[in-house]
């Protein structure tokens, strides 16, 4: 049997259009316009305006969508905040207008790869990483590089946290590299001298994080945390800076006598935001 919608959805269409104009000289009524594009016995949707939940509202008015339980709510449109929420089992994820722009929360968050290149990076001294083809076509053609490291060989890098960085959130620095040769049976050390200063902090003293990680076969393509638990950010805000030494870690477990290629140093971190409302602050 076919439901009624026409008559809900016009009142709905007429609510919400009255949300920001002629309405707002007279208190809103609360409707509650029940089950919306049902099936027999299968309610869908559920729409509330102004809810007697309206804890915050003063004026204005509340357009809220429910799941099919018609209890957790899904979306909310805020009237007299002028923003949109979306939530995920009752609680908001996402938050777009209003003095958020685009903001998003708890489960809504996303995690992206901050890429730092080691054609980037500086060498000095004389544990300097050799650059070398490790790969062509198998006909001399020019091929493709990357470092190769022999122990103790290290690198300088740089890296700024961007503004889509969900500050003091903990960020996850790691290197992808392969063995040159066979170390299935072996180990390799890698290590990560790093500061992490935000502006305006005073901090000379660096940290360092070391792992011994089983090898594996030739060429084979693997990813190792430093650390692997990642670094805290509490306290560090947006445009800090982490300066790292990345270098091969000649501790007696790393029995792998072999080069190894590091490809590349990336960094983990969460979003929240497309970006900053202020240039150094969320």
């Amino acid at each position: 049997m076919r439901t009624k919608r026409w008559p809900a959805l016009a009142l709905t269409l007429a609510l919400v259009l009255c949300l920001g104009v002629a309405c707002r000289q007279t208190p809103e009524p609360t409707v509650d316009l029940g089950d919306i594009g049902s099936r027999a016995n299968s309610p869908r949707e559920r729409i509330c305006i102004n809810c007697s939940d309206d804890s915050y509202m003063r004026h204005g008015g509340r357009l809220q969508f429910y799941s099919d339980n018609l209890a957790t709510e899904t979306l909310r449109l805020d009237g007299a905040l002028g923003r949109l929420g979306v939530y995920s089992g009752g609680t908001e994820t996402a938050r777009l207008g209003g003095t958020d722009a685009l903001q998003l929360y708890g489960d809504g968050t996303v995690w992206e790869d901050l890429r730092v290149p080691l054609e980037r990076g500086k060498t000095a001294g004389s544990n300097v990483p050799t650059y070398e083809q490790w790969a062509d076509d198998g006909n001399s053609s020019s091929g493709v590089y990357a470092y190769s490291f022999d122990d103790d060989d290290e690198i300088w890098l740089t890296v700024q946290m961007p503004h889509g960085w969900k500050t003091a959130s903990t960020i996850y620095p790691h290197v992808h590299w392969m063995a040159e040769g066979d170390a299935s049976t072996k180990n390799v050390g890698l290590g990560l001298e790093y500061i992490w200063s935000s502006i305006g902090e005073t901090i000379t003293t660096t940290t360092i994080v070391t792992r011994n990680v089983a090898g594996d076969t030739a060429y084979n393509h693997e990813i190792t945390g430093l650390p692997a638990s990642g670094i805290a950010g509490t306290g560090e805000g947006l445009s800090s800076i982490l300066a790292v030494r990345l270098y091969r870690e000649a501790a007696a477990s790393d029995n792998y006598t072999g080069g190894i290629y590091i490809l590349e140093f990336d960094v983990h971190y969460e979003i929240d935001a497309l970006g900053s409302r202020e240039i150094t602050t969320k």
